[in-house]
C-alpha cells in the first residue's frame, strides 16, 4: 500500500461547481422584498389589473363610463350641427326633395334644381299610378321656380328666365343661366303645389 492511500480525497470549496441559477433567483427575491410596495403587489398578484382591449378599458370604472358618455354627446352634436350647416342648398317641399348646384364657366353662371319624391313617398306614387292610370288621381305637381344670384358687392341678380314644369314619381332636372355679373351666391324660390320654399348655395368656379 502506498504512502497516502488512505487519504480521502477532498475537493475545495473554491473549485466547487456554481450555482448561477439559485443566485439569481436569491437576488431576485431579496430586490423584490426591498421593492416598493406596488411593485410587491404587482408580483403577489394584488396590484391594480389592467384591463385588455380598447372598448372594456372605456367601461372598466364608473368614472370612465362618464367619460366616454361625455364623447358620445359631443360626437353626436359635432354630427348634429355638421348635416345642419351648410343644407341651405336642399329642401323638402310637399315630400320632394329639392336640391340647387350652381357653378361659374366661361363667364356664365349655371344653376340647376333637382327635384325627386321622397322613397317613401315615390312608392306611394308608383302604386297610385298603377292603380288610377289615365285618371285625375294620377295628375302630376305643377313646379315653378325663381332665381337670383347675389354678387361680392351685395348686388342682387335676377335671372331672366325661370323654369317651370310636371313632376310625379320621377327625378326631374330644372336648369337655367345668366351672365357672370361676379356673382357668388345663387338663391331660387321653389314652389310645389302652393308649397314654397327658399334655397341658396354658393357658386362653384370652373377651370377654363
Amino acid at each position: 500500500m502506498g504512502f497516502g492511500d488512505r487519504l480521502k480525497e477532498t475537493k475545495d470549496p473554491s473549485q466547487e461547481e456554481f450555482d448561477y441559477e439559485n443566485y439569481k433567483s436569491e437576488i431576485h427575491e431579496e430586490r423584490i422584498r426591498n421593492a416598493p410596495k406596488i411593485v410587491r403587489d404587482y408580483y403577489n398578484g394584488t396590484g391594480i389589473k389592467f384591463t385588455k382591449g380598447f372598448f372594456k378599458v372605456l367601461v372598466a370604472t364608473k368614472s370612465n363610463r362618464i367619460i366616454f358618455m361625455v364623447m358620445l354627446m359631443c360626437a353626436a352634436i359635432v354630427l348634429i350641427k355638421a348635416n345642419l350647416s351648410g343644407t341651405d342648398n336642399i329642401k323638402v317641399i310637399n315630400n320632394y326633395e329639392c336640391e340647387l348646384t350652381s357653378f361659374s364657366y366661361d363667364d356664365v353662371v349655371f344653376a340647376s334644381v333637382k327635384v325627386h319624391p321622397l322613397a317613401k313617398y315615390r312608392k306611394e306614387l308608383e302604386k297610385k299610378a298603377s292603380k288610377d292610370a289615365g285618371s285625375e288621381n294620377a295628375e302630376p305637381f305643377e313646379v315653378f321656380i325663381e332665381f337670383t344670384g347675389e354678387t361680392g358687392d351685395g348686388r342682387t341678380v335676377v335671372f331672366e328666365n325661370t323654369c317651370s314644369g310636371q313632376i310625379y314619381d320621377k327625378v326631374v332636372f330644372f336648369r337655367t343661366s345668366t351672365a357672370d355679373c361676379d356673382i357668388i351666391t345663387v338663391s331660387c324660390t321653389v314652389t310645389i303645389d302652393s308649397q314654397k320654399a327658399n334655397l341658396s348655395v354658393k357658386v362653384k368656379q370652373k377651370l377654363q
